[in-house]
């Protein structure tokens, strides 16, 4: 098991989610970086072979962008375990769960990834 802890430093992370929900196969998860700023904002990957870890220095990375731009945000990332070209009708339900089991989250803004 991966020591979620060594990513910790004085700048975050405030939080890692892990979402599964079985129904539709979700398994994902959501590091948000810091919310010094305001809530965090970041994408949503898709990808089958993508670490916590890789998803905190995705989410680390925002952070910095999004001080960087001077917005009211810091940075945070989602990713969703699999493969990014899923049926689409599969992709959907996916997404819509993952939206569903994150619908109360404030730290958090979900935007595409670039």
């Amino acid at each position: 098991m991966e020591d979620i802890f060594s990513y910790a430093d004085e700048l975050g992370p405030a939080k890692i989610i892990h979402v599964y929900e079985p129904s539709v196969n979700l398994k994902a998860v959501l590091v948000v970086d810091n919310v010094a700023r305001g809530p965090s904002i970041g994408g949503i990957r898709m990808a089958e072979d993508v670490s916590t870890g890789e998803c905190f220095r995705l989410a680390r990375a925002m952070t910095f962008k999004n001080a960087a731009a001077g917005l009211p945000h810091g940075g945070g990332k989602i990713v969703v375990y699999g493969d990014p070209k899923m049926d689409k009708d599969q992709k959907q339900k996916i997404l819509r769960a993952l939206a569903s089991s994150l619908r109360n989250e404030e730290d958090y803004i979900f935007a595409p990834d670039m």
